[in-house]
């Protein structure tokens, strides 16, 4: 465990100039994604939507640009800070990151046993230590937090690994949705074909009035089916958001505990720090990302029922 802790420790060291950190409350992110919609007509409403030419236009950045851009001056806040407080990498985790990149050494090491994958790691550690200047001592709560950082990193992974093995049950659900929305066209074709063609009516004759009528009908159709399941979708959403910050919580209630990560002395401990706070947006921008997909996907279907009231032909 010494031996992959070590590693673990170097490797996060060298990957550290990408990771945020900053003082604040990184939970509160979480209160202001916006929820998605209870309907595709408020998402329609919510992304300002508009018919224009026959084409529906949205913005969904109105919604989401406030939170998005904030986050994105945090991480630039937060790698300026890193940049002036991170050690650089020794000799030795320069020469291995070097290694790293060269085909044949990943072929040599992927050749390896698994006894010789173990010793080449111990050895390879040994040489980490050696290029390592000694640690300094850590308060309590420094060392609290850097095993919140541990379980935050092992149990965002599990949920990873489950969002993987639920990937097969979501393309199920996405083709019995999809085979809903197909019956629905199907019946509207039928409909359709019981009428004369739209190029042999009259723009405002009772047929076109008819055929119009059947589009709409069907619009109606598809927005029910979309908002019944837009519902259960965001039920999911509202779970997952708040188990992701409840995943959260403990490493940022310890790292507010340090003065978020001030209280570190060794770059090291820095590093890990720093990788748990990564995390921690990362889960927020997660979140933020399914709400956003949710609201793209819900608004077509309104958008659909509003390009057929705006038309004045079928």
């Amino acid at each position: 465990m010494r031996t992959i802790f070590l590693v673990t420790i170097c490797l996060w060291t060298i990957a550290a100039m990408a990771q945020p950190s900053a003082q604040i409350h990184l939970l509160g992110y979480f209160d202001r994604i916006p929820v998605p919609p209870s309907s595709a007509q408020e998402a329609y409403t919510k992304l300002h939507c508009r018919v224009d030419g026959g084409q529906t236009a949205c913005t969904p950045d109105s919604l989401f640009a406030p939170l998005e851009s904030e986050l994105t001056a945090l991480n630039m806040q937060i790698m300026r800070k890193q940049s002036q407080s991170t050690a650089a990498p020794s000799a030795s985790q320069q020469d291995l990151a070097k290694k790293m990149q060269d085909p044949e050494y990943q072929k040599k090491i992927q050749s390896m046993t698994q006894e010789e994958k173990i010793a080449w790691a111990m050895e390879m550690s040994r040489g980490m230590q050696q290029g390592t200047q000694p640690r300094s001592p850590e308060t309590p709560a420094v060392l609290a937090a850097i095993n919140e950082s541990a379980a935050l990193t092992q149990s965002s992974t599990r949920d990873m690994q489950e969002r993987v093995q639920r990937s097969a049950d979501r393309q199920k659900h996405d083709a019995d949705l999809q085979a809903r929305h197909d019956a629905i066209e199907s019946w509207l074709q039928g409909e359709l074909q019981k009428l004369p063609s739209p190029e042999e009516m009259p723009e405002d004759s009772p047929a076109a009035k008819a055929v119009k009528s059947l589009r709409v009908k069907a619009a109606e159709r598809h927005l029910a089916v979309a908002d019944a399941d837009l519902q259960v979708q965001r039920r999911a959403w509202l779970a997952d958001r708040d188990s992701a910050k409840a995943r959260c919580t403990p490493f940022v209630n310890a790292l507010e505990a340090t003065h978020n990560g001030d209280d570190a002395v060794n770059p090291e401990t820095k590093a890990v720090l720093l990788g748990g706070e990564s995390t921690v947006l990362g889960r927020v921008a997660s979140v933020t990302g399914a709400s956003k997909d949710l609201y793209r996907n819900a608004v077509q279907w309104y958008a659909q029922k509003a390009r057929l009231e705006a038309d004045r032909v079928p």
